[in-house]
């Protein structure tokens, strides 16, 4: 017996001697893998990780490291292979299922992300980074409320996480609660002055608010100190558009393509720029660059449009429309601005069928009550009109269109009076509405109150001298009060504006009449026959003609 203690002890060294000699190789592959990972050479290191594993397929780590190895390479699906082996060997692991959440993340799946986060939760309810991944994950799936709750968490053990604040004040300006979300990107930037993206993302917050020159300021020191930045770039071209600034827009539109000359989005803006210029051609060439940079860019397909509709082609606008709406079924701008063609078209009952749409995708969409409003008002279906602007109405009480359309169904119903009364508030509402003050002056008109009718045009000549239907409207009103000369020149500035309008010639023939000068309006008369004057038409206005020369 006492012979077997030194046989036992020999035999259990031997033992560790011949495990030492197996697991020293993959120990040594491992330290080699990461000694590449940490020099860059990322494909090294798989290599070495590979090899460790192969000597030791228990090896949790090398595993563990191979993934992210993958992950550097952007190879997700190979990284997930290799964190799955990982939680084989250790199910109990919070990291390894946080990093394998996050290569979900990386390929779309937030909803498995989701899943790997709440297992390290499980495992470690003071893990921080799993709760602000979750929260990421969360916020692409648009469950904001969700994603604020997790950076809750984050913040309550990391009071000095600034990512945190940042993507939480995301969640909230999601949320549209902006002075919250303003509130925590001022406390990242407390935390880091340096924080590029909390400037540039509170610059979002007061681009929401309306305070473009606060905005302008925080993507200025976002610029200022990473100058390479190029979201800023757009984001400051988006304050300069709404600014008005379409010049200064455009140079920062050209610094984000010359950072990024595949970022589709700073074409499509600069485009929108260089239509609010009427620079037409060069919109459209940037539209078309959006598109072949992003096929399935449905905005800039809606914006060509647009602008083919200012160059009067209204058939290649339609197109454009069309393919905004295979590529977003549910664009509701699509929709009406492919309903105002039809519309424009006199297809009233298509248009109709697109303003339906709208008003399904957005049932508070006012603009489209007020223009599906309009297009019963063309149809004469007055009641149905009047149904519209009372949603409008009731949808915005504050909206000065929708009164004006109303009192124009309350004319066209021949009930003047309402007519007056429900302009008179659009322009409480919107004292620089110029159409409002043309459709009282055309009721004024109607109850024998030119005088008033010549106030109303005035002021909308007076809001837009190029308003060719309130030079219209005040020649008819001084008309009636036998001013002639007053309304030739209303008439001819009419004229001057639309010179295609046969009806504008037939006014001023018959104020020329009144005038006797009966050579002036028969050349009035010739005009608005070569323009398309039906012969009805004609033949009643010969008849007037006739009869004031009998009056005169």
């Amino acid at each position: 017996m006492k012979t077997a203690i030194p046989h036992l002890a020999l035999f259990l060294l031997l033992m560790m001697l011949m495990a030492c000699g197996k697991d020293e190789p993959a120990t040594s592959s491992f330290r080699k893998g990461n000694e590449y990972a940490d020099q860059g050479e990322i494909e090294k290191a798989i290599v070495e990780f590979t090899e460790a594993v192969r000597l030791d397929p228990q090896h949790f780590d090398a595993y563990l490291n191979m993934g992210v190895a993958y992950g550097n390479l952007r190879q997700y699906e190979r990284e997930i292979d290799n964190y799955d082996q990982a939680i084989r060997l250790n199910p109990q692991h919070a990291v390894a299922y946080v990093k394998r959440g996050i290569a979900y993340d990386e390929l779309g799946r937030s909803d498995r992300a989701i899943e790997d986060f709440t297992k390290a939760i499980r495992l470690d309810a003071e893990y921080a980074e799993a709760y602000y991944n979750r929260g990421i994950a969360y916020g692409i799936l648009g469950q904001f409320d969700l994603a604020k709750l997790d950076y809750d968490a984050v913040i309550r053990s990391k009071p000095l996480h600034a990512e945190a604040y940042v993507n939480r004040g995301v969640a909230y300006n999601q949320m549209n609660q902006f002075d919250l979300a303003k509130r925590d990107y001022d406390k990242a930037i407390h935390i880091d002055p340096q924080f590029v993206i909390a400037y540039v993302n509170r610059g979002k917050v007061y681009f929401n608010l309306g305070q473009f020159e606060l905005a302008k300021v925080d993507y200025n020191t976002a610029t200022r100190l990473d100058p390479q930045f190029r979201l800023a770039y757009v984001d400051r071209g988006k304050v300069y558009f709404n600014l008005g600034q379409f010049e200064f827009a455009i140079e920062d539109y050209d610094t984000a393509i010359r950072l990024d000359p595949q970022d589709a989005l700073a074409y499509h803006d600069r485009g929108n720029a260089y239509d609010k210029l009427g620079q037409y051609q060069r919109a459209i060439k940037d539209y078309d660059q959006a598109i072949k940079i992003d096929p399935q860019d449905a905005a800039s397909y809606d914006n060509r449009g647009k602008v083919y509709v200012r160059l009067g082609q209204i058939e290649r606008a339609m197109g454009n429309f069309d393919e905004a709406i295979r590529q977003d079924s549910q664009f509701a701008e699509a929709y009406y601005d492919r309903g105002n063609s039809y519309r424009a078209l006199g297809q009233f009952q298509r248009a109709l069928e697109d303003y339906n749409q709208v008003i399904r995708i957005d049932p508070q969409d006012i603009a489209a009550y007020n223009k599906r409003g309009a297009t019963f008002d063309d149809l004469g279906q007055y009641q149905r009109a009047m149904r519209d602007y009372d949603q409008a109405i009731k949808i915005d009480p504050q909206d000065a269109e929708a009164y004006n359309n109303r009192g124009d169904t309350y004319r066209n119903l021949g009930q003047p009076q309402r007519a007056i009364q429900e302009l008179d508030e659009s322009i409480r509402l919107d004292p620089q509405y110029a159409l409002a003050y043309v459709n009282r002056g055309i009721a004024y008109h109607l109850i024998n109150q030119p005088q008033r009718a010549i106030m109303d045009f005035d002021e909308a000549i007076k809001l837009d001298p190029t308003y060719e239907d309130a030079h219209f409207g005040r020649g008819a009103a001084y008309g009636e009060l036998g001013q002639y000369q007053q309304a030739v020149n209303d008439f001819g500035e009419a004229i001057r504006l639309d010179s295609k309008k046969a009806s504008n010639y037939v006014v001023r023939a018959l104020a020329y009449t009144a005038m006797g000068m009966d050579e002036n309006a028969l050349n009035d008369v010739d005009k608005a026959a070569e323009l398309g004057l039906d012969s009805e038409r004609l033949e009643a206005l010969n008849e007037n003609i006739e009869g004031i020369k009998t009056e005169r």
